[in-house]
């Protein structure tokens, strides 16, 4: 019980890492669309930075801001992947996953950052930076459903074969 939790914890903070990376695709793009204007990973760095006394330099903050966000996608990833064990379909797994990505904006951006003075609530923050981040956090979602495996198995199915199929017979009709 204890090797499977751990493991399962493992496989959601490697998937919230990985997940955090295609996040951060959109995100570059959206930044590049001018969406985005400064990403919330790096004004959330970059007031860390001050407040612990440090020169915010462009260089040297932005390497702290990519670790910053991979540990919080990791350590989101952590939950879902162990709930999302339930679930027998990749399909499934990215549409609850989306969800989730959807639910950690919510409580993020419209609740814990905001009440902390980290960042503006969304209908007073710059346009274009919510409607961005949602999609962000739904990318992040689908993406760690689609990487959240079930243990033992390496196709989704649940039966731990890695070939695909449930392992049941199939389904046979009576009126052949």
């Amino acid at each position: 019980m204890r090797k499977t939790l751990l493991e399962g914890a493992a496989r959601g903070a490697l998937a919230g890492t990985l997940a955090t990376g295609v996040m951060t695709l959109f995100m570059m793009a959206a930044r590049r669309a001018d969406w985005l204007g400064q990403p919330p990973p790096k004004k959330l760095t970059d007031k860390l930075l001050r407040t612990l006394g440090h020169s915010r330099h462009p260089w040297s903050s932005w390497p702290l801001t990519t670790l910053n966000h991979a540990a919080f996608g990791a350590v989101a990833g952590v939950p879902f992947a162990l709930a999302a064990g339930r679930l027998r379909t990749t399909a499934g797994r990215a549409v609850t996953g989306s969800v989730y990505g959807a639910l950690i904006w919510s409580i993020m951006y419209q609740g814990l950052l905001p009440a902390l003075d980290l960042m503006p609530e969304p209908r007073w923050d710059r346009p274009g930076r919510p409607s961005a981040m949602i999609v962000a956090h739904l990318i992040y979602g689908a993406a760690l459903g689609a990487m959240a495996v079930r243990a033992g198995d390496g196709d989704g199915d649940g039966d731990g074969d890695g070939d695909g199929m449930t392992g049941r017979p199939p389904a046979t009709s009576r009126h052949s």
